[in-house]
């Protein structure tokens, strides 16, 4: 399973166009939707700093508020125009196509993999440095350990939105 499947598997769902420009999901922001990037480029954007562009078709946007049942982490923005496959109800999509959830799972992976890489380098580069910048191997440390939402009490949050 890849992104293309997920593209044909969600081939039926309603679309949605955005316009350069336009914020797709809002950080902090309440949606149970995920969305699906079918052509077009975003951006991620955490407390105003660009943290990715995603362009490749099939991404999925929203999931980690989605799967958390929490606020959106990030604002999406198109960079070009943009069209997005909305699906509504998550859970119903996954249970028709419990497949897929490997292909999130899998996008997912591949960007705490990215991240944690990006947080080692910062770690090994900051670590004999004095004052403020001496505390970011400890704050990278602690940020590779933090447990922010078990799956249990994300599952049990979800349950309760429901």
């Amino acid at each position: 399973m890849n992104n293309q499947d997920v593209l044909t598997q969600s081939s039926s769902y309603p679309t949605r166009v955005a316009r350069p420009g336009e914020i797709i999901i809002e950080e902090d922001g309440e949606s149970s939707e995920l969305l699906i990037l079918r052509t077009g480029t975003v951006e991620v954007r955490r407390a105003g700093q660009l943290v990715a562009v995603i362009d490749e078709a099939g991404a999925t946007l929203g999931e980690v508020s989605m799967l958390l049942a929490s606020p959106s982490t990030a604002d999406v923005v198109a960079r070009s125009e943009v069209e997005l496959t909305v699906i509504a109800d998550p859970d119903e999509f996954f249970t028709e196509h419990p497949r897929l959830a490997l292909v999130v799972a899998r996008q997912l992976a591949e960007r705490l993999a990215r991240v944690t890489d990006y947080l080692a380098d910062l770690k090994d580069e900051f670590g004999d440095s004095d004052g403020r910048l001496g505390l970011v191997p400890e704050i990278v440390s602690e940020l590779l350990t933090w447990r922010r939402v078990t799956a249990a009490a994300a599952s049990e949050a979800q349950e309760r939105s429901a």
